[in-house]
């Protein structure tokens, strides 16, 4: 079982941070019972929410410019994720191929060589759904803002569901923003899978 205790420097000074973790179906339905991710969300945002695909995200990786669209699709994201901040700290999943685009990213942006940039929306899920060659643990203090997608999101088909079938949050799918900080504390290899332990870092500085 995956255990993330560390001490962590915030705007009151220095805290215990023992978060949140997430191994069954049931885990989520009590994330949405503590957080109601859901709140402020209509039904046509979701619709919507459940129509982008990857598109968004690769015109914001290379720097594209925008249609309207796509725009609108940005904004909608921005701003529901403004909606939301965490009232406890969870730990969250990402898997990819590579890191070596964040870690030019942290450098050419100005912070330290243990640091993850993100310039589009990171996708996460509170459950571990799948593996690639490099798995990440996430951790995310409370009061970060983010966007819960769940039984809207496409990973999960169709929403609103097709008659006759149902939509189920099967990962738990978390966005973070554009812009957001991932800071480096372990890392470790399990089989041919390379593991980081991260932290989101609200409060980084540039070197």
């Amino acid at each position: 079982m995956f255990n993330f205790i560390r001490m962590e420097k915030n705007t009151k000074g220095v805290q215990r941070i023992n978060p949140q973790t997430f191994n069954t179906p049931e885990d989520l339905l009590r994330f949405i019972e503590t957080e109601d991710p859901h709140n402020g969300i209509t039904e046509a945002e979701k619709e919507e929410i459940n129509g982008i695909g990857t598109t968004l995200n690769i015109a914001l990786r290379h720097g594209h410019i925008l249609d309207c669209y796509t725009q609108r699709q940005k904004d909608l994201f921005q701003r529901l994720i403004n909606k939301n901040s965490l009232k406890e700290s969870i730990v969250v999943h990402r898997a990819v191929e590579s890191i070596e685009y964040e870690l030019a990213l942290a450098k050419n942006n100005g912070f330290s060589n243990n640091c993850l940039y993100h310039n589009a929306f990171v996708y996460t899920s509170l459950l571990e759904a799948y593996q690639r060659q490099i798995h990440l643990n996430i951790l995310i203090p409370a009061g970060t803002h983010y966007l819960y997608t769940g039984s809207f999101s496409n990973t999960c088909g169709v929403y609103p569901p097709l008659e006759g079938s149902i939509n189920e949050d099967i990962v738990g799918e978390l966005i973070l923003d554009i812009g957001t900080v991932l800071k480096i504390d372990k890392k470790r290899k399990k089989g041919k899978i390379t593991i980081y332990d991260v932290h989101v870092d609200n409060f980084c500085t540039k070197i």
